[in-house]
């Protein structure tokens, strides 16, 4: 079962423009998740290159490989000793590369992946450089926090019958010469039991989205969402798809969207899809918009603080603002409503008793997020996949695929 994390990690990040140079020349403007894009040249002096490039190095696990129960700090050579993982090097700059995995401590799995997310939400900041400067994010580093996979090997510690099983890995130990920015974007990872979750049938195409399902419950109970409440939800990527679902089964008596993507309103659980004019052209009053009336609860999943207070109006007094983005600098004008005690909630947490819900919720299909899954790619056009990841308006969730 998942430990108890307060990360970035499953936070939709900002719109931000990010200019990237795929192995063709060609470049390519692309936006984060969220509601506007917004050119970003003038910060970027240099272009990064997406390279697809192979290094030479031992070939990784073949599907084929056994299984092994190993003791503590086994180097288990007769298993796998080096991986294929896909690291940033520099801002703007990524690759595919041999690493040499870490030793199988005695509560450590080897899973071999099957499955891994591109998000947006973390992967757009640590691409661009803003987070690296933490510790442990520093280049070069293996992105990554949701892959779903099958476990190939277990430490002495380890219960038998987690051999064989397919789990979700939410953080993976380091490789050596890397970080690992929660590091599951690894064809094979090594990573504690304790950020291990079996999913027991779960469809691994579902089970990608349990950490961003599990955060999105813990930052609704923060927000205290009622019966019969009125939501609007600021941005419509996989963590606004998420939570309009989400505030439907809590109950809640009107929820509003608001993207500036047709194709991602389309999708939306929601009574009321507002469609955003691009952000050149963005001075679109509320009561315009189409809404009738005041909402409790105002949630931003786009990290666009001019979007968030333009639609402050809408926030009835002593309701809850809820940020749920990557914000490099947070100012919001609240001159607008000077003495409605609104309640400002941000929120990256979940626990692993957010996670199980958000498996029972999955396994019992009292929400299905499959539909938004809307490209896969292989990793050896992982280049493609992150281009796409964060440069599509349009596009929902990308997967990279191991197998």
């Amino acid at each position: 079962m998942l430990c108890h994390r307060s990360t970035a990690v499953s936070c939709v990040v900002a719109y931000a423009t990010l200019w990237l140079e795929h192995t063709t020349q060609n470049k390519t403007a692309v936006a984060r998740n969220g509601c506007h894009a917004r050119t970003r040249q003038d910060k970027l002096d240099t272009i990064g290159t997406i390279r697809d490039a192979h290094e030479p190095g031992t070939a990784a696990l073949s599907v084929g490989s056994p299984m092994h129960h190993l003791g503590a700090h086994n180097a288990y050579t007769d298993v796998v000793t080096m991986s294929t993982a896909v690291v940033f090097t520099a801002v703007n700059t990524i690759a595919t590369r041999q690493v040499a995995l870490p030793s199988l401590g005695a509560r450590d799995v080897l899973v071999r992946n099957q499955l891994t997310g591109i998000s947006p939400i973390l992967e757009g900041p640590l691409m661009e450089g803003e987070i690296t400067h933490l510790p442990g994010m520093e280049y070069p580093l293996v992105p990554g926090h949701e892959a779903v996979g099958k476990v190939i090997a277990i430490g002495s510690n380890v219960p038998p019958d987690w051999l064989g099983t397919s789990v979700f890995v939410g953080t993976a130990r380091a490789a050596d010469g890397v970080n690992a920015a929660w590091g599951t974007q690894c064809a094979q990872i090594v990573a504690p039991l304790d950020e291990v979750l079996q999913l027991h049938g779960l469809d691994p195409r579902a089970g990608i989205f349990l950490t961003q399902l599990a955060v999105a419950l813990h930052s609704l109970n923060l927000a205290n969402v009622e019966p019969g409440c009125r939501v609007l939800i600021l941005g419509q990527g996989p963590l606004g798809q998420l939570l309009a679902r989400i505030v439907r089964l809590h109950g809640a008596g009107h929820v509003a969207v608001a993207d500036t993507s047709t194709r991602r309103l389309n999708l939306a659980v929601a009574d009321q899809p507002i469609l955003l004019p691009p952000a050149s052209q963005s001075r679109l009053s509320v009561w315009s918009a189409g809404l009738d009336r005041e909402v409790d609860l105002l949630i931003d999943t786009t990290g666009d603080t001019d979007l968030i207070t333009r639609w402050l109006p809408a926030l009835r007094r002593h309701g809850a603002l809820l940020l749920l983005s990557f914000y490099a600098r947070l100012e919001l004008a609240f001159l607008q409503k000077p003495r409605n005690g609104i309640r400002i909630v941000l929120s990256s947490d979940w626990t692993s008793a957010d996670l199980i819900v958000a498996h029972q919720l999955l396994a019992e299909g009292k929400i299905d997020l499959t539909e938004l899954v809307s490209h896969t790619f292989p990793i050896s056009h992982v280049g493609q996949a992150y281009i796409v990841a964060l440069g599509d308006p349009d596009a929902m969730k990308v997967l990279l695929t191991w197998e």
